[in-house]
């Protein structure tokens, strides 16, 4: 049996819930609606949740969706657990290119999850799309106690457990 323990990336994250970066949102369906730049975003470890979706979709997006101008989307694909902490691709899509510009980020498999270290996009008007509510239910459960090191994570279907 073996048993996969997920780096501190998995436990130490921020949150994207926005549901202006779900692929299907065209702000310019929205009265007063406009664009908005990820240039703000500091380099760390995310997770795409709520109405952003569960992950980064990793098929070209259409310019105008996820809120923005430039819409981000995973080439390469997302990593299976076994891979560890992978690199990959972002490209925007931009004026009937889908890989207009792009940058680099890295992605871990989290068991039940996706964490992405993302930085700043290479300009503004650029911004990271998740996939959008899928219906599924998403949890996670993070349990830690400090003294004797004793730590409980459940990822949907995933469990481990580490004294």
């Amino acid at each position: 049996m073996v048993f996969i323990i997920p780096g501190d990336e998995c436990l130490r994250y921020k949150f994207l819930p926005e549901a202006d970066r779900s692929q299907t949102y065209d702000y310019r369906k929205v009265s007063g609606g406009h664009p908005i730049c990820d240039n703000t975003l500091q380099r760390d470890w995310y997770r795409f949740v709520g109405l952003a979706g569960d992950r980064m979709p990793d098929e070209c997006v259409p310019s105008y969706h996820c809120g923005t101008q430039a819409a981000g989307w995973l080439r390469g694909g997302h990593p299976s657990v076994y891979d560890g902490v992978v690199s990959r691709t972002v490209c925007y899509h931009w004026i009937n290119n889908c890989c207009w510009r792009s940058n680099n980020i890295l992605v871990r498999n989290c068991g039940g999850f996706f964490v992405y270290r993302l930085q700043k996009p290479p300009g503004c008007q650029y911004r990271y799309c998740g996939v959008g509510y899928t219906g599924k239910n998403q949890y996670s459960v993070n349990f830690r106690v400090q003294q004797g090191y004793f730590l409980l994570q459940v990822y949907m279907h995933y469990l481990a457990i580490v004294e």
